[in-house]
């Protein structure tokens, strides 16, 4: 894995015009809303919602509640559709996951794979305003409603809320070294993903480099999406 700390190419030709917009917002503070907790990203000093659309928002709820709850209802729905393309990239590309990678098949497998495709979804979203931003927050809740399913399923029942927190952090290490991946250039990236998906495991420099053109093809494929497919979940 020593040969990945030679500087290659930087990631694209121009690394992506929107998605490096959208790396300059960073650090853009995305808060678990575990269970229905409000998110203090958002909240004003009296845990009000600093939105400036709060008040329309309210006034939708108050007068128009029916058609507030449709509203909300489809954006759910979006971002369902938005996090189920990312959570079945592994079982859907597992030929070329397990076969050709080498990944094993469980569940850390699956995590990372699926963090990775939540990155690549959310950093596009980071370009967009007000729905983008409340879209990218509801796939971060169904990722993490999900992974404590699938812990429950398999098995883990002792110490779930210290796992999930321990997820967490993992969650955070990983999109903030793909984002210094992007960033810089493909030697940063590739070994990211080679600590991150391959848990710094021996494997063939060739796998990594694979995966690598993978995730590349995937970002220019967010760089052009346009807005509807993008807020609609189907841009993925």
């Amino acid at each position: 894995m020593r040969r990945l700390a030679r500087p290659t190419a930087a990631f694209g030709p121009s690394g992506g015009t929107r998605l490096l917009q959208a790396l300059r917002r960073l650090p853009s503070a995305v808060v678990v809303q575990h269970r229905g907790a409000a998110s203090p990203a958002e909240a004003g000093p009296h845990g009000r919602p600093s939105n400036p659309d709060f008040s329309s928002d309210v006034m939708a709820r108050v007068f128009q509640p029916f058609k507030w709850i449709r509203w909300r209802m489809n954006k759910i729905d979006s971002a369902r559709a938005a996090y189920e393309k990312c959570s079945q990239a592994f079982k859907t590309n597992e030929t070329f996951f397990v076969q050709e990678l080498g990944l094993k098949d469980n569940f850390s497998s699956w995590f990372a794979i699926t963090v990775l495709h939540v990155w690549i979804y959310t950093l596009r979203l980071r370009a967009e305003e007000g729905e983008g931003k409340e879209l990218k927050q509801e796939i971060f809740n169904h990722l993490w409603l999900d992974t404590e399913i699938a812990l429950h399923k398999a098995g883990v029942k002792r110490q779930l809320n210290k796992r999930i927190q321990n997820l967490l952090g993992s969650y955070y290490g990983q999109t903030l070294a793909y984002d210094e991946g992007l960033a810089t250039n493909d030697a940063v990236f590739a070994a990211a993903l080679w600590r991150n998906v391959f848990q710094a495991q021996q494997v063939k420099p060739t796998s990594v480099e694979a995966l690598l053109t993978y995730v590349r093809r995937k970002l220019q494929t967010m760089e052009y999406a346009d807005t509807k497919s993008l807020l609609d979940g189907s841009a993925l």
